[in-house]
């Protein structure tokens, strides 16, 4: 990718859609793209998140990778690409083309951790570091919980309706929030939910967090 776009573009593990002439339809199919490519881990995306943005690939948690264009600010997947080959060609620009090659490098490493940030407090989250990789099902599960980069370090408690009714109530005595009102969110999908049983079990931080925003107390 050229220097000045590397900034501008897209990405390249940004990506859901697939070319009209894609020759590996499904290329993600499975799983969320962020649990499902390393550019999105935390750790891991530092190397090939880096690595990517510079070659114009997409590495899956199993380490194959795909070519990826970037048509009018929209990532397409077009044709298997070679992991290996993605390394050498970006070490290859740093070490042979003088200081094109570091600028480069220099602004993969920045757009990087641009992505990461801006993807930690999303809806979905980043998963944790090195999960992705391992198992992307455990890693959306542990999302669904509530718990990816934006919670390390923040006790995550799960609750069900009438316990975080009662939970809000002990912290607030004279709040207006009802079970019904918790029941109703729970029911529109605007939180992470889990079922045990015919139970509703969710993140009573993201709960709380919801509530702040100040949507209707009913």
């Amino acid at each position: 990718m050229d220097t000045n776009k590397i900034l501008t573009n897209r990405v390249p593990f940004d990506v859901q859609r697939y070319g009209d002439n894609s020759t590996i339809q499904g290329f993600l199919k499975g799983g969320d793209h962020r649990s499902m490519t390393l550019g999105h881990d935390p750790v891991l995306g530092w190397i090939f998140g880096t690595v990517n943005i510079m070659t114009c690939t997409v590495t899956r948690r199993d380490f194959v990778s795909a070519h990826v264009k970037c048509i009018n600010n929209t990532n397409k997947i077009y044709a298997l690409a070679n992991t290996g080959t993605a390394f050498e060609k970006a070490i290859e620009r740093v070490s042979e083309k003088g200081m094109d090659g570091k600028l480069a490098l220099g602004a993969a490493v920045a757009r990087e951790f641009i992505h990461l940030k801006s993807d930690v407090y999303t809806k979905n989250g980043l998963p944790l570091p090195g999960i992705g990789s391992i198992s992307p099902d455990l890693s959306n599960k542990l999302a669904q919980y509530g718990i990816d980069l934006a919670s390390v370090g923040v006790e995550v408690t799960l609750r069900t309706i009438d316990s975080a009714y009662v939970a809000i109530k002990a912290i607030d005595p004279d709040t207006a929030i009802t079970r019904n009102a918790i029941r109703n969110i729970v029911k529109s999908g605007t939180i992470h939910v889990i079922y045990s049983g015919k139970k509703a079990m969710f993140s009573f931080e993201e709960l709380i967090r919801y509530l702040d925003t100040g949507m209707p107390q009913t």
